[in-house]
Formats: structure tokens, sequence, C-alpha cells
């Protein structure tokens, strides 16, 4: 050896189980790309089919649209007109949702079709952002893509898409946070409690608890990281909202503004009190029946006027032939319905009783539910079959679809927290960092929802929660189907079949999805589907709304008074709750308010405020509820703004627009009619 190094290279065999773990990754690469590539691909559908069928679904009185939609709707065509929120006229605080909202009219136009897009839209990015959180959580997609699709068939209604874009963006938020907690990942809850915030201040609130526990469960036991995160956390959540609590001060004062807010949420928990969902049993039943044929009988929902007394109504149920009753809102109830034809249908709308109804066409007086109206199909009698068969049928009922779903509502969430709580990272169904504490922040999340959505006219609510409650289901079913034992994977599979048979049932009975299915066009091929979305476009592309909807009794024929009768530039002044006079009619509303309810902003500094407002503009016209609720409710609570209307208007008439729709009248004084309207006889000032 002349001592020199050697340059060669030595050979060292690698182990045969690292080749095999390189092999294997390789492998399995491609495997994981697709599966990406198939979660990405089922979000975008998800989005699609949302839009498709919310969108295809709609029609009848108002556009399909209820009337707490066009709070949101009056307020973003006040933004398009010129106004501000805060400055000129009450956000209710919800800035954010109505400024979305004022978008879409500017993108797609003042519509009706424009609010259906947009927050169709938006329903659909929180129904792909829960099937990839529940992809995430679970492990499965086929789990994420049913709790996907319930979300899809419950429908929730188009004016509370802000409770579900709250917390779709503030989930993946702490998430991301609880997987590498560091201070630019608690900017990005910061911004999600700010995003929540601003579409309405009470999801900021239980967005900012989530995230406390989050913050707590990150760096426990460290009291001194713990505190030092939420400092900085409401530091950079208070400098994001900053600018807009500065506008806020600079129009009115900050104080005053929480204040009213505080007292509008108040009063609206006040007024919708939950007194419980109690589930009924006839144990009487046996545990399957085969029921005879039905004879097919459509059913309809009927909003009884106000004033209706039980008596009276019983009465009325018996004459008309209304039989089977639902309840499904506070003055909404759903009845089976013998006799269809057109005489009978025109009683029933014409009934002065009856302030409004679901299922009737009412120009032409025939049913409207596609599953009455259209030729039955080979599928369709199958299916007809199957319903025969009743298991259960003391339990399986109609009336304890809402108790099912609302104890649903809590027992997930409730579940979630106590196997993610003590059990930790160790319950989760697949490899996921931090399992325990990012289920346990979300099952906190969902209590604090649950309580304060889930108040009165349940089956208008469930739906809200479904973001978060959705998650925690994904989550709950995997680590019941991730039992090591046989037995115990066969009992789990039983019971989450039992569940989702339940929430199948329970779904359909409350919305009625088979027939809203029908109603797409979506089973009857693409023709009838394009004929349907033809149809929609015609029925909610007018300008003004109002222009394209039947011309018929009720609130349309209020809109079509006040579009006909003022000129574009007028506000009209509403006392009472009557928000879709403003968008339907294309006319701003005056006093800052898109309604006026008593105890609601009625103090006597909210009472001269309206008073300045009024007096900025040209308001011809006021409509009021009649006598004696008027005197007996109005004056008391805005004593004020009513000695305004008894000095400088004068009463014209109380006029019944039909469907129990009956209003005062009143005009300015001082201002001359230039006509009249031929409906009703009213004068105009436009």
């Amino acid at each position: 050896m002349d001592g020199r190094l050697s340059h060669r290279r030595v050979r060292v065999p690698a182990p045969r189980a690292a080749v095999d773990v390189v092999e294997a990754s390789f492998e399995a690469a491609p495997r994981e790309v697709m599966r990406k590539t198939l979660v990405a691909a089922i979000a975008v559908a998800l989005v699609a089919l949302t839009i498709a069928y919310r969108v295809l679904t709609l029609g009848g009185p108002l556009g399909g649209f209820e009337n707490d939609q066009f709070v949101t709707l009056s307020q973003a065509q006040q933004v398009v007109m010129g106004d501000w929120p805060v400055r000129d006229f009450d956000v209710l605080g919800q800035p954010l949702t109505v400024m979305l909202s004022a978008l879409g009219q500017t993108l797609f136009g003042h519509t009706l079709l424009a609010e259906a897009l947009t927050t169709a839209g938006l329903i659909g990015l929180c129904t792909a952002i829960l099937f990839l959180l529940s992809w995430r959580a679970s492990g499965s997609i086929p789990i994420a893509v049913i709790v996907a699709l319930i979300q899809v068939a419950m429908a929730p209604r188009f004016y509370n898409f802000p409770k579900l874009l709250a917390y779709a963006l503030a989930i993946p938020a702490m998430w991301w946070y609880l997987d590498h907690p560091s201070r630019p990942r608690l900017a990005g809850i910061a911004l999600a409690g700010a995003l929540a915030f601003l579409l309405r201040h009470d999801h900021g609130l239980y967005v900012g608890l989530a995230a406390i526990v989050a913050v707590g469960l990150a760096h426990q036991p460290d009291v001194r990281r713990v505190a030092s995160d939420l400092a900085v956390l409401g530091a950079l959540t208070l400098a994001i909202v900053s600018p807009y609590l500065f506008f806020v001060q600079a129009h009115g004062g900050l104080v005053p503004y929480l204040e009213s807010f505080a007292r509008y949420g108040s009063e609206t928990a006040r007024r919708t009190a939950f007194s419980g969902a109690p589930m009924s049993f006839d144990w009487s039943q046996p545990l399957a029946t085969l029921e005879s044929a039905p004879v097919p009988q459509p059913r309809i929902n009927i909003r009884w006027a106000g004033g209706v007394t039980d008596a009276r109504r019983t009465a009325i149920e018996r004459a008309l032939g209304l039989s089977q009753p639902e309840p499904r809102a506070t003055d909404v109830i759903n009845y089976a319905l013998a006799d269809a034809s057109t005489a009978h249908l025109a009683d029933i709308v014409h009934d002065p009783s009856v302030a409004d109804t679901e299922g009737i066409d009412r120009q032409t007086y025939v049913l409207n539910d596609p599953q009455f109206t259209h030729v039955p199909t080979r599928a369709d009698r199958a299916v007809a079959y199957v319903r025969r068969v009743r298991l259960l049928p003391g339990i399986l009922r109609g009336v304890n679809a809402i108790p099912f779903l609302y104890y649903l509502m809590y027992a997930a969430p409730l579940a979630a927290f106590i196997i993610g709580f003590y059990r930790g990272d160790a319950a989760s169904p697949v490899p996921w960092k931090r399992a325990g504490a990012k289920i346990t922040v979300v099952a906190v999340l969902a209590l604090l929802i649950d309580r304060s959505f889930l108040r009165g006219n349940l089956d208008s609510r469930l739906a809200d929660v479904s973001e978060v409650v959705g998650v925690l289901a994904a989550w709950v079913a995997a680590v019941m189907m991730a039992q090591l034992s046989r037995v115990g994977r066969i009992a789990a599979a039983v019971v989450l079949l039992l569940v989702f048979a339940g929430t199948l049932f329970s779904v359909e009975a409350t919305e009625r999805v088979s027939a809203q299915v029908g109603q797409t066009g979506l089973t009857s091929g693409p023709r009838s589907l394009l004929a349907q979305a033809a149809a929609i476009r015609e029925a909610l592309g007018g300008t003004p709304p109002v222009s394209a909807l039947p011309d018929t009794p009720g609130m349309e024929r209020v809109a079509r008074y006040v579009n006909a009768c003022t000129a574009p530039g007028d506000r009209v002044l509403v006392i009472g709750y009557m928000p879709e006079i403003f968008f339907l009619s294309q006319r701003a509303f005056a006093a800052g308010g898109v309604w006026i309810q008593p105890h609601f902003f009625d103090t006597a500094a909210d009472q001269r405020l309206m008073i300045d407002r009024i007096g900025r503009y040209r308001v011809p016209i006021v409509i009021t509820v009649p006598e004696p609720e008027f005197t007996t409710e109005y004056v008391a609570s805005f004593p004020v703004l009513t000695t305004l209307l008894r000095t400088e208007y004068q009463e014209i008439a109380t006029t019944d627009f039909g469907r129990g729709f009956r209003f005062r009248i009143l005009a300015r004084q001082g201002v001359a009619p230039t006509g009249t309207f031929p409906a009703d006889q009213l004068p105009c000032f436009s």
C-alpha cells in the first residue's frame, strides 16, 4: 500500500426493507394524487349540484323566497342605490352579509334571480367545504359525501347562509393553527373571527369562544403561552375589524350601536323562545305493516291570517276539507287535501282567513306540486309500492321528524366531545395530528350554536347548524366503524344505518325532497331540466322584480302599487314587518329601517334619528298595519314617530290587498296626487 487514499466507490447494499419502502412510496404517490383529484372533483360537483337544486326548486308566491329573505335583499338594494350601512340605515349587525348580497345585485342584476344565484352559490361553497372537512376528519369519501348531500337536502334557508359561511371559514383556520401553533396561523383565526363578526356579530362571539378553547388546547399546560397567544389573537382581530368600528364611531357612536344590537338580539330571542321538541310514540302499532295502496292525496301548506282563533280555524278546516294537520311554523300548517278540483282550490285561495298557500297555482287554481301533476312512470309505481311498507309505524311518524333531527344535532357534538376529550388522538380513525383537540374545539362550537340557533320555528332552523354538526357526525361515524373487533364493527354499522334511515325519513318529511327533485326536472331528462331553468329565469329575472311575478292579490299587489305610484327617487315609510315591499317595488325605505316593529329600535334617540332620516328625502306615502293594531302596539312604542305621522300625513284608506294583507295608506299633506292605481283606486304620487 502506498498510503494514498483510494477513490474507488464502495457499494454498500441497501437493506431490503428500505428498498421496499421507497418502491411502495413511488407506487402510492399516483394513488394519492388520484384520490385528491377525485376529492376536488366531488367538491366542485357539490357546488354545482347545490346551486342547481336550490335555484330550480324556486317558484310560487314571492318567487319562492320567504319574507325574511327580503330583509337582506332590501338592505342590499339600499346599498346599490347609494346608501351605506350604519351611516344611512340600521344594518342589524350584519354588514358583510348585506354587502355580499349587494355584490350579487351588482354582478348579476337587480333581480330575484341575482339573489338566488348569489346565495345558492355561497351555500354551495359551504357544502363543498363541509365535504372537505368531513373527509379530512373521517378519512372516508363516502361518509363525507353522505354528510354533504344531507345538508343539500335539508335546504338551508337562503337568508341564513352566514350561519354556514362563518363556520366554514373558522373551522379550517382553527385546525390549521392546531397543526402547528404559530403567530402567522393565529392571524388566520383572527381573520376568520373578524369575517364571522362582520357577517353577524354573534357569529364572531361564538368563533371567538371556540378560538379560546383552541389556543388553550394547543399550549396546555403552558399558561403563559396561552395568555400570550390570546392577547395577540385579540389584538389581531381588533385590528382587522377596527376600520368598521371607526366607521360606526363616526356615525352615531360605537357604544349606542352595540347596545342597540344587544337589545335587538335579546328581543329576537324572546320572540322565538323555544319550548322543547317532544317526540310522540304510538306503542299500539305493530312492528311492520303493509298499507293498502293509497288514493293520491296531495298536501298543501296554509299560512293563516293574523287574528284567526283556534276555534275559527277548526271550523274553516272542516268546511274546506282540510285534514291531517301538521304544523310547519308558528302560523303555517300542512294539510291533506281530499278535493283538488279547481273550484275547491279557488275557495281555499280566496278564503279571507287564509293569508297564503303553498302547493296551489294561485292564477289557475290547480296543484303545482309535481308529485301530483306528472304522469307516474314504472319507476314511480315501484317506489310507491315500496313506500307502502311501514316499519315501526308508531315510531317513524311525520310528527317525530323535527324532534329527531333536533336531538341528533345535539347528540353528534356531545358524542364527539366525550370521545375527543377523553380518548384524544387515539380515537381518530385516520392518522391526524392533534385530532382530539380539533374535534373538541368543533364540538364546543357546535354546542354553542345549537343553544343559540335552535329556537322557535325549528323546521327552518335545523339546517343552520349542519355545517358544524356535519363535520362531527362524519368523524363519529368513522370512529364507530373503526372498531377493532368484527362484532363491534357490525354493531356500529347497525346503529349508523338506523340513524341514517331516521335522518332520511325526517329530512324527507320536513323538506319533501322527492317532490323537490321532481320539480327540478333532474329526473326527467335534459329537456325538462332546461325548460325548468328557462321558467325560473323568466319568473325571477324581471326588473322591477314584481314585474315578473304573477299579478296576484297580496304583497305583490302592494308592491305594484308602490312601484306604479311613487317616483324612482322616492322613499317609502313602512310601519310593520313588510320588507318585501321595497325590493319588489324597487324603492328605497325611509327612516333608516327595513322594518319597524314594537320593542325594536324604539328609544327616543332611535325615533329622532328616524325622523331626521325621513326629512332628508321625499316620502309621499306611508304604509302601516291596520287598526286597532297600529294604535295598541305601535303608538305606545313609537310616540315621537307616530306624532309626526299625525301632524304631517293624512290617512287615505285602509285597503285589503287580498290574502289577508290589509294595510293603512297615508299620504303626505301638500303632495298632490298625479293619478290613480286602478286595482285598488288608490291615489298615485309619481
